[in-house]
C-alpha cells in the first residue's frame, strides 16, 4: 500500500512533465492511430468482394500507420525509464533526447515488450490471474535494458530472478492498474459505442494515467534493488 500511494504521489508531483511530456507523443500516436482505424470504413453489412476491395485499398497506409504506432509505444517505454532517471538526478530533461536515446534500444525494448506480452497472454489462458503476475514479475526488464544496457532475454531473466520475494505484491499492482483500464473499457464500452470518439480518448488517457504510476514502481523497486546503477 505505501508503494502504490508513493508512486501514485510521485506522478502527481510530476505530472505535468510525464503526462504532457514524456507520454505526449505517444498518447498521440495512439489516437490516430485509433481514430484512422475506425475511420477505414469497414461496414457489417458489407459483401465479401467490398471488403476485399477495401482492404487492397488500406493495406499499405494502415500497415504504415501501425508500424508507427509500435515505433512510438515501444520507444516511449524505455524514454519514460530515462524521465524517471533524469528526475532523480534532477537533471534537465529533452523529451526529444529521451526518445532518440531509447531508441538506440528499440530492437531490445521491443523483443521485451512482444516476449512480456506473449508470456501474460499465456497467464491469462491459465484462469487470467497467473498473466498478471508473469507481468508483474517481468515488468522491471524495461529498467534492465535501459539502465543497465541488457539484451532482452538477459534483462527478463534478471527482472524475473530479482522480484521472486516480491512477486505477490507486484502481482497486486499489476492487477489494480491493469484492472482499471480493463474495467473502464468494459463499462465504458458497455455504456458508449466503442466507436465513440470520446470513449477512445477518455479510454487512452485512462491508459496513460494508469500506465505511468505502474512503470514508475517497476523503475523505483529496480532502483532500490540496483543503487549503484546511473
Amino acid at each position: 500500500m505505501n508503494q502504490l500511494i508513493l508512486a501514485i504521489n510521485y506522478c502527481r508531483t510530476h505530472f505535468s512533465l510525464l503526462f504532457f511530456g514524456i507520454a505526449l507523443p505517444a498518447i498521440a500516436v495512439d489516437l490516430i492511430t485509433s481514430f484512422y482505424f475506425m475511420n477505414l470504413g469497414f461496414d457489417g453489412t458489407m459483401s465479401d468482394s467490398m471488403i476485399i476491395e477495401l482492404l487492397q485499398e488500406t493495406a499499405l497506409p494502415a500497415a504504415i500507420v501501425l508500424l508507427i504506432s509500435i515505433f512510438i509505444s515501444t520507444t516511449f517505454s524505455g524514454a519514460i525509464i530515462l524521465g524517471y532517471q533524469a528526475i532523480d538526478n534532477a537533471n534537465p530533461i529533452n523529451v526529444l533526447d529521451l526518445y532518440l536515446t531509447a531508441f538506440k534500444r528499440f530492437i531490445t525494448l521491443l523483443g521485451v515488450s512482444l516476449l512480456q506480452g506473449f508470456i501474460f497472454a499465456f497467464g491469462l489462458l491459465l484462469l487470467v490471474l497467473p498473466g498478471f503476475y508473469f507481468l508483474g514479475r517481468l515488468g522491471m526488464s524495461t529498467s534492465y535494458v535501459m539502465l543497465h544496457g541488457q539484451k532482452t532475454f538477459e534483462a527478463l531473466g534478471n527482472a524475473w530472478e530479482s522480484s521472486d520475494v516480491h512477486g505477490v505484491r507486484l502481482f497486486f499492482l499489476c492487477l489494480f492498474f491493469l484492472g482499471i483500464q480493463l474495467m473502464f473499457g468494459l463499462v465504458g464500452g458497455l455504456i458508449i459505442q466503442e466507436e465513440n470518439i470520446v470513449f477512445i480518448i477518455l479510454t487512452t488517457i485512462v491508459k496513460y494515467l494508469t500506465t505511468i504510476p505502474l512503470t514508475y514502481l517497476f523503475y523505483s523497486l529496480y532502483k532500490s534493488l540496483n543503487p549503484a546503477s546511473n
